[in-house]
């Protein structure tokens, strides 16, 4: 897990990161903890559902994202590649008197 993570938030801005999603992981702590004996039992079924639907969503978009970001790296990498492939058949080769 810490590989995936070092590869996707860089160390400059990975304290920050994870302190900036650990106040919404806690604030959801406090509510559930402050109305535990007034939550009945589906209600947090629900809420667990629809919050780990939400994660499930994220997920997915954050997998499309970096996809489309690495299709686009791949693109920019061929194409710089292809540019002196393409040029040397329409160049004429001059051959050197024997």
């Amino acid at each position: 897990m810490g590989i995936i993570k070092s590869k996707y938030v860089p160390e400059e801005v990975r304290a920050t990161m994870y302190n900036i999603f650990r106040v919404p992981l806690n604030l959801i702590v406090v509510i559930v903890l402050a109305n535990l004996g007034t939550i009945s039992d589906n209600s947090v079924f629900c809420i667990c559902g629809f919050l780990l639907g939400a994660a499930a969503l994220m997920h997915h978009l954050f997998e499309s994202m970096v996809k489309q970001s690495a299709g686009e790296s791949a693109q920019t990498s061929t194409a710089t590649e292809l540019k002196p492939l393409e040029a040397q058949p329409h160049e004429k080769q001059v051959q050197a008197p024997a």
